[in-house]
């Protein structure tokens, strides 16, 4: 068992999650819809599976690398942002459902070797239902 200490509750992850995020010019609520829709045990939580990431941390770190990456990647012809009207009626940008549906052909491609479930068809969605669902409960009615 390695020494790297684990988040225990969810509260202590969107902690760790927005300090990551923060370092990377990410919005935390996609890194932590990441976190939801891929729910992954010890050294899987994030799904990171094409490179060696051990441990939490190391989840999170190639997460967030790749949400950024891919981001600049999409805004050379595209853009990644649009508004949000949140329960109590105030707008935000976030990151539009176009580019949530390319990042999953990417994250999570249907069809992949490791996927004989095909649990990636419901990956943007699922991805989608949580990155909205964490802003707005920021933003109650």
């Amino acid at each position: 068992m390695g020494s790297e200490w684990t988040p225990s509750v969810w509260q202590d992850e969107v902690a760790l999650i927005k300090i990551a995020a923060a370092k990377y010019g990410l919005d935390w609520h996609f890194v932590a819809a990441i976190r939801k829709a891929e729910d992954g045990g010890p050294g899987r939580e994030f799904g990171v599976l094409s490179v060696k990431a051990p441990g939490y941390n190391a989840q999170l770190e190639v997460c967030c690398q790749t949400v950024r990456h891919r981001l600049v990647q999409y805004d050379e012809n595209h853009q990644a942002v649009e508004l949000h009207e949140a329960p109590d009626g105030l707008q935000s940008v976030i990151y539009g459902r176009d580019f949530i549906d390319w990042f999953a052909g990417i994250w999570a491609p249907n069809g992949a070797a490791n996927d004989p479930g095909e649990l990636n068809r419901n990956w943007s969605r699922n991805v989608t239902y949580w990155y909205l669902h964490l802003i707005d409960l920021e933003h109650p009615a």
